[in-house]
């Protein structure tokens, strides 16, 4: 997990960066088309935007909302994947 955060931080950042003026996906993003919209906007509500962490940059917070963060754990941990807590992603890495 150390070596694909850094990664994951490219790649959200990269995305950021090439937006411009984006609206941050609020909880009417869920639909059906995609059943972890929901789960993904609930995480930048609650565990990005919110006191803990207090990310106030709207370009970091809707490529966070856009980054489909389920492709990236094995699929039995796929409900888990917008969760604030490390997830086993194989030869013993979190």
């Amino acid at each position: 997990m150390r070596k694909l955060i850094p990664l994951l931080a490219v790649a959200v950042l990269g995305l950021a960066a090439c937006q411009e003026d984006v609206a941050v996906p609020g909880p009417d993003a869920a639909n059906a088309a995609d059943p972890f919209a929901a789960p993904r906007s609930e995480m930048v509500a609650g565990q990005l935007r919110g006191p803990g962490r207090g990310i106030k940059d709207t370009r970091v917070l809707a490529a966070m909302g856009r980054v489909p963060r389920h492709e990236f754990v094995p699929a039995h941990l796929r409900s888990q994947a917008y969760q604030d807590y490390p997830l086993p992603i194989g030869h013993e890495q979190t």
